[in-house]
């Protein structure tokens, strides 16, 4: 019991909380007390948040220090370890050694662009990837109403994205961006309340032990 109260409901029902707080005061004025409780809140979630990314990081160093210097493990594995473990070292290093460290002009002009030229790289070859597949599974799924509607909305952005499209016929940059700013954007609102409110809901049934977690499935 006393596991499930500090592994779960406890993180629950301030995850409950915190979420109950946020959504009440976009709707109403909160009185002072109340704010002051929910800056109070994110300070502490701010807090918790920095400790719990320490650890990943710890984690995930030990866990690629382990296979840096384990014989068994493949070439291109140990080869990718050596290298997140070398760039960490230089960059820590850096930012100790120069004035103002991570804020200096010296460090920044270092690793920014080495991040917007490495990141770029990894974003252009994901988009690359990523419009090759979905090009395939668009054309995959034509033949259904859902699937002729998200070729025909897919067709339209990629033509804005396009210049010489858009050169050739200036409406698909209008219609492009009414896609993008009406239907899709009313999409992404309707999940993220969707998901408020229901992490909400989940937390509560959580907390009067109406909804089983991984405690109780692995009990049994």
């Amino acid at each position: 019991m006393s596991k499930r109260i500090y592994q779960r409901s406890i993180p629950i029902f301030l995850i409950s909380v915190i979420a109950t707080f946020m959504v009440v005061n976009y709707f109403i004025a909160l009185p002072t007390f109340a704010n002051e409780i929910v800056n109070e809140l994110y300070l502490w979630g701010i807090i918790i948040t920095t400790v719990v990314k320490l650890y990943g990081f710890a984690i995930l160093l030990g866990f690629t220090l382990k296979a840096l210097v384990d014989r068994k493990s493949e070439l291109k594995k140990r080869y990718h370890s050596g290298v997140l473990i070398a760039s960490f070292c230089a960059y820590l290093i850096l930012g100790l050694i120069t004035p103002n460290r991570e804020l200096g002009p010296f460090f920044r002009s270092i690793y920014i662009p080495t991040l917007a030229r490495v990141g770029g790289a990894v974003w252009a070859g994901g988009n690359i990837k990523g419009i090759i597949y979905g090009t395939k599974y668009t054309f995959s799924r034509v033949r259904t109403f859902t699937g002729g509607l998200f070729f025909i909305t897919w067709l339209l952005i990629t033509a804005r994205d396009t210049s010489a499209l858009v050169g050739f016929f200036p409406p698909f940059l209008t219609v492009g961006n009414w896609i993008t700013n009406v239907p899709v954007a009313a999409g992404y609102r309707a999940s993220f309340i969707a998901m408020g409110v229901g992490t909400i809901v989940l937390g509560l049934r959580a907390i009067v032990g109406k909804e089983q977690g991984l405690i109780e499935m692995e009990a049994k």
